[in-house]
């Protein structure tokens, strides 16, 4: 099981998750030792196990930490995450940029992606939250503010996906429309949801499965998609030469080959747009 980390900086006094950063108040040099350690003995100690981390969360809301340290100070944050985790991609992670109308904050968003990339942050991806209300935005519009985002020439993921809605046949529906538009977007790379089931979310009606573990219409429309509409089962015979070809969506697969009274299988990814893979019976 893939696993992403949320998150190394939460940037104010309120949300911090950098408790020592409380007894170093007031003195800017040594908050900035604080958290800048507090991320290297984090990564450090979970290297190589992370997928992601989202380095610093919600800039837009809580940006105490950049008011007294300057804005290279997330720059510094990326640089320590890399350099406790070469491995992990590093993301930066925000809501309110696919939902709602938030005009102030998608442009601050973008204007702090630029700077990062601008002073050489390593930064991997771009985290879009996408904690729907019930009034969802359109697909049009979506579909534009997902192109503006991968104009960085980042990764883009949804990092907190649920849909807060009463009407469940409409949530089923917007599920399945927004699943569709991320999978379309070549900078998507994946989808996490903020919690699945009724008895532990924070906003209950957003679950897929309802406390007694039966899928909603929206679960259904996930296990559709993600284990059907998007799942590759391919069989049949080789040809002439020996050989069997067919196209498969991106992922892991499980093949199998058998001739002659012998078979053997094999684990294999297919990781890109062209790319090929093989299992040779010897």
């Amino acid at each position: 099981m893939q696993v992403r980390g949320h998150n190394l900086v939460w940037p104010s006094w309120n949300n911090t998750n950098v408790k020592a950063a409380q007894d170093a108040r007031g003195d800017p040099a040594a908050l900035a030792k604080v958290i800048t350690d507090h991320i290297a003995e984090t990564t450090t100690a979970l290297s190589g196990r992370l997928v992601d981390w989202d380095v610093i969360n919600e800039t837009f809301t809580n940006h105490d930490f950049m008011d007294i340290l300057g804005r290279q100070a997330m720059v510094d944050w990326f640089k320590a995450a890399r350099a406790g985790d070469p491995a992990a991609k590093l993301y930066i992670n925000d809501f309110n940029i696919l939902e709602g109308e938030d005009a102030a904050h998608q442009d601050d968003y973008a204007a702090t992606i630029q700077y990062l990339i601008d002073q050489g942050a390593p930064i991997d991806g771009i985290g879009l939250q996408s904690h729907f209300p019930a009034r969802v935005t359109p697909m049009d519009e979506l579909m534009k503010r997902f192109d503006r985002f991968a104009a960085f020439g980042k990764e883009l993921e949804i990092t907190e996906f649920d849909i807060d809605a009463a009407d469940e046949a409409t949530q089923a529906d917007y599920t399945r429309d927004f699943m569709t538009a991320a999978f379309s977007q070549p900078s998507v790379k994946a989808f996490v949801m903020w919690g699945f089931w009724e008895g532990s979310h924070w906003r209950p009606r957003g679950a897929m499965l309802r406390r007694d573990w039966s899928p909603k219409p929206n679960g259904e429309v996930y296990k559709d998609l993600v284990f059907k509409r998007w799942w590759t089962n391919a069989d049949g015979k080789t040809g002439a030469q020996g050989t069997y070809a067919t196209r498969g969506f991106l992922g892991d697969y499980e093949i199998e080959v058998k001739a002659g009274g012998k078979s053997k299988t094999e684990r294999v990814s297919l990781t890109k747009e062209g790319a090929k893979v093989e299992c040779v019976l010897d």
